[in-house]
């Protein structure tokens, strides 16, 4: 499996470091950085264009790598069975250079025969993407894959965030080779501090083969729900379905929700049900957003199926808060130190509730039996006079240390 991250910084030094951090936490093997800082790129181990405006590294060292093309806004890193490209192209540059940059994508990507990973920052719209349209730079663009054989795995999650403005600008290609294999595509929503989200790409290459041993994963019930859920959605979008096409949706969202659940914990009132109504939310939320600048009729239409997902989204998780609360309360009663006793222990803490003297009395009370003690006349008690060698005897077992008072002990 090789992790290819892709992130655009605009030439911080404060975004570089926390890209840092997401290599570690989802341990990449191979980063791209578009628009990178010009003395973080001056380190050892990057590989740069000519321009210095995307670089390229290989963070893992888990297989043979080394540079194998570079020239304006693309530097290319090669391994045994595997070319990834970086690429970065400015908003600015004119159309004819635009094109310039792609035919320059398209020689190289001829005159190799490795599968091909293409990460980069194109500043492009193209519907394939998930966008609303496609531009000249998008028709250029979706006729190089057409013609080098990729496509476009983004969906609908934008990569860029500004003003309220929201859009697709990092685009991730894999050679269609690529489709018989097991890989897995995500929008990183971390703050790296830039305008654009990290995007990473997993894809089952053998040539880097890991050290760590593969560790048995289990899925709760309720994660299996959602996984036999999503399938059965992506099945019904499917057009050709084969075995192939099968296995590899079944291996993508096991481990999607793998990784979900490594990150937190699951709700316990969450189902599958309501992930799916909250899929719904954030899809209808995203059109909304991208429809926000016309203001047009088609907007009014997004927010009030927008408001609608939500309220449905808020009814069914109040519904299955009320069934959960109704089910702790029956089960109180038949198992005290179960659930029950568990949330509110966990709540306390190491610390000890603050309890009323009279609450503790009672519980006292209930729970040790009440033995009234019969009072004694001093008068009535057998009086005697003791020997002097018995008071030595007592006063010889008293403490050796001196008493806070001294003169209240004194012998009459």
């Amino acid at each position: 499996m090789i992790r290819v991250l892709q992130a655009n910084v605009n030439r911080s030094t404060l975004s570089h470091s926390m890209v840092s951090r997401l290599v570690v936490q989802k341990k990449v093997d191979i980063l791209v950085i578009t628009e990178p800082n010009i003395y973080e790129a001056a380190r050892s181990g990057w590989y740069a264009d000519t321009e210095g405006d995307v670089v390229i590294k290989d963070v893992s060292n888990r297989v043979a790598s080394r540079l194998n093309f570079r020239s304006k806004g693309t530097v290319a890193l090669e391994t045994s069975k595997t070319l990834i490209i970086g690429v970065y192209i400015s908003p600015d540059v004119a159309l004819s250079e635009f094109t310039s940059t792609l035919d320059t994508i398209q020689e190289l990507i001829s005159n190799t025969d490795k599968k091909i990973i293409m990460v980069g920052d194109f500043n492009s719209r193209l519907v394939a993407a998930g966008g609303r349209c496609t531009n000249k730079r998008g028709k250029l663009l979706t006729d190089l894959m057409e013609t080098v054989g990729c496509h476009c795995v983004n969906d609908e999650t934008p990569t860029f965030e500004a003003r309220g403005h929201t859009s697709i600008l990092d685009l991730t290609i894999l050679d269609n080779r690529w489709r018989s294999q097991q890989w897995y595509w995500e929008v990183i929503l971390h703050d790296i501090a830039s305008d654009h989200y990290a995007t990473m790409i997993s894809v089952n290459d053998v040539s880097f083969k890991t050290n760590e041993q593969p560790s048995l994963i289990r899925f709760s019930a309720y994660q299996i729900e959602v996984i036999t859920n999503r399938v059965a959605t992506r099945l019904e979008a499917a057009e050709h379905l084969t075995p192939d096409t099968l296995t590899n949706i079944v291996m993508q969202e096991m481990d999607r929700e793998s990784r979900n659940s490594l990150r937190k914990h699951t709700v316990y009132c969450w189902t599958g049900g309501i992930a799916l109504l909250r899929q719904t939310l954030q899809t209808r939320r995203r059109v909304m957003q991208r429809l926000r600048p016309a203001g047009d009729l088609r907007y009014q239409e997004a927010v009030s199926n927008y408001k609608e997902a939500r309220r449905a989204l808020n009814k069914a998780i109040k519904k299955e808060k009320r069934i959960h609360w109704s089910r702790l309360c029956a089960e109180l009663d038949s198992d005290p130190w179960g659930m029950a006793f568990k949330i509110v222990t966990k709540r306390f803490g190491r610390r000890l509730p603050i309890l009323s003297k009279d609450w503790a009395e009672t519980q006292v009370s209930s729970l040790f039996p009440h033995i009234t003690v019969e009072e004694r006349n001093p008068t009535e008690c057998d009086s005697r006079r003791f020997a002097l060698c018995e008071l030595q005897c007592a006063g010889s077992m008293l403490a050796t240390k001196n008493s806070p008072d001294r003169t209240k002990y004194q012998l009459h």
